[in-house]
């Protein structure tokens, strides 16, 4: 799932252990019952404050690619 476009997902009940996410745009998507996502795979992610986090993950700096702005 590198630099998938995820924006507005539905995650939920998905289980993200070992997912590659690089790059991809959770902007706006429900991650908040997902399980296996780690902070280090989210931090490779862009997401925005409408992103939807497990309460156990910090949301990660802003994301300065240019997949961000889209």
């Amino acid at each position: 799932m590198c630099q998938a476009d995820l924006r507005h997902a539905k995650l939920t009940g998905a289980n993200l252990e070992r997912a590659q996410l690089e790059g991809a745009l959770l902007r706006q998507a429900n991650l908040a019952s997902v399980s296996g996502l780690t902070q280090p795979q989210l931090d490779t992610t862009c997401v925005d404050e409408q992103t939807t986090l497990p309460a156990e993950l910090n949301r990660p700096h802003p994301c300065k690619t240019s997949k961000a702005k889209r």
